[in-house]
């Protein structure tokens, strides 16, 4: 019975995500309702920089809108193209590949809609987090990370750390950050839960806005910088082994 009502539930859920995000031609719509979402992401690992584009009627979980001929999104002067899911979420992506040390601090997005009015956005990209682990990373005892945001410059902004052990489990913790660095306690009940004896740690920096340029309805803006990851050892017997 529980997984029936499971079942009936998930099938709910899909069929209102297909019902609720609709697609919709931009020329058929007021062009000031168009809700605008742009979403900024660099790694470092695999040196990516990617911008997305979202546009909707209905606010930013609405009617998804496909930009024709008279509409367009641009990253520095290149279109992006444009793309949809099986949930009919459509997509515009620009993508390039930089390393760390020629990245540029800023992406200038530009949006056209169907009368012909422009707006522009700068997508500030945080620069990147130095971090590294006080003493050792232990199951019994814990561990502490440190780190320091390269470029404060006083924005509100967000961490994210990800660590992951050899098997590719992982968990998330997202630090509290009021000031340029700090420090995170890990317990040792978090890091019970990885295998192995080497971790590896990589940490997002994000910045989000909504005061943007765009039509009437508003928009968002989320800029994204991802570290490498590093590898630490991890000591200490798991409970399993404890008890064993």
């Amino acid at each position: 019975m529980k997984k029936q009502i499971i079942l009936v539930t998930f099938l709910i859920l899909q069929a209102w995500l297909m019902v609720g995000c609709g697609q919709i031609d931009s020329d058929q719509v007021d062009q000031s309702e168009i809700y605008t979402s742009y979403i900024g992401t660099y790694s470092e690992e695999s040196q990516d920089m990617k911008v997305t584009a979202s546009l909707s009627v209905g606010g930013q979980f609405g009617s998804q809108v496909w930009l024709t001929d008279k509409s367009s999104l641009s990253v520095d002067g290149r279109p992006m193209d444009a793309d949809d899911d099986i949930f009919n979420l459509i997509q515009y992506r620009y993508r390039t590949t930089r390393t760390s040390y020629d990245f540029p601090d800023v992406f200038r997005i530009r949006y056209q809609n169907e009368d012909g009015m422009i707006y522009e956005n700068i997508i500030d990209m945080p620069a990147g987090v130095d971090f590294w682990v006080v003493d050792n990373l232990n199951r019994s005892s814990g561990g502490t990370l440190k780190w320091k945001l390269r470029h404060y410059s006083g924005k509100a902004e967000t961490l994210e750390f990800v660590i992951e052990d050899e098997l590719g489990k992982d968990i998330t913790v997202h630090p509290y950050a009021s000031g340029s660095e700090g420090s995170y306690y890990i317990e040792p009940h978090r890091l019970n839960e990885f295998k192995g004896s080497t971790v590896r740690i990589s940490v997002c920096r994000s910045r989000y806005k909504k005061s943007v340029d765009a039509p009437q309805a508003g928009g968002s803006l989320k800029s994204t910088y991802c570290t490498r990851k590093q590898s630490y050892p991890l000591s200490g017997s798991t409970w399993e082994e404890n008890l064993q």
